[in-house]
């Protein structure tokens, strides 16, 4: 039977999760750890092996529809996902009219997210030492060189499956946000605006990439 109590502290959650996920500086995985469900959630994902694939090449409904349900945990995904794509729509026409009435504070909002989240990071550390430090040096200087390359990229369709991609690895690791992955590749304000328009075609790229 359904439990639609606890589908609606899921819905919830991924209403948490998606409100942050479009914030930088800001991990939805970190929130779904803070909420409880990121042990869930990781599990839920690992046990999506695709063998469902096979009976639907052979169109083996039965078995298909079978071995679909043992690997995704539909009564999970979905009030996850549906408030995550609620909030993320939601809060993108917010971020999208402050971009461009007030871009130089919601950026400045954004690098003190973006700082804050540092410091929560090396909070993780046993203790900084030497290695961490030359570390840190070496991935700041790469992101640099990212950012710098990254800045002059187009937003072609092939362009915004890998940054789906890049931006859902750092979305699912707590503490690392996948909206400043984007700003780094130079798709953030970019994507708020495909949100905002619900450019559906952009955003299925986006979403299979990731």
């Amino acid at each position: 039977m359904t439990d639609y109590t606890q589908m609606l502290k899921i819905f919830l959650r991924g209403l948490l999760m998606g409100a942050s996920d479009i914030m930088p500086g800001i991990s939805g995985g970190t929130i779904a750890l803070i909420t409880g469900i990121y042990d869930k959630l990781i599990t839920s994902i690992s046990n999506i092996k695709f063998y469902f694939i096979k009976p639907l090449l052979k169109a083996d409904i039965k078995s298909f529809k079978k071995q679909l349900l043992e690997e995704v945990d539909f009564e999970f995904f979905i009030p996850l996902g549906l408030g995550i794509a609620i909030a993320m729509l939601l809060m993108a026409g917010v971020i999208n009219y402050l971009l461009n009435n007030y871009a130089g504070f919601t950026y400045s909002f954004f690098a003190g997210l973006i700082l804050a989240s540092i410091v929560i990071l090396y909070k993780q550390l046993d203790a900084v030492n030497i290695k961490a430090l030359i570390t840190t040096i070496i991935f700041t200087i790469l992101g640099v060189i990212i950012a710098s390359t990254a800045m002059q990229a187009s937003h072609s369709l092939p362009i915004l499956f890998i940054s789906g991609f890049f931006a859902i690895c750092a979305m699912l690791l707590p503490g690392i946000s996948g909206s400043s992955i984007l700003i780094l590749l130079g798709q953030y304000d970019y994507m708020i605006g495909v949100l905002h328009k619900i450019a559906l075609v952009e955003i299925i790229v986006f979403v299979v990439g990731a």
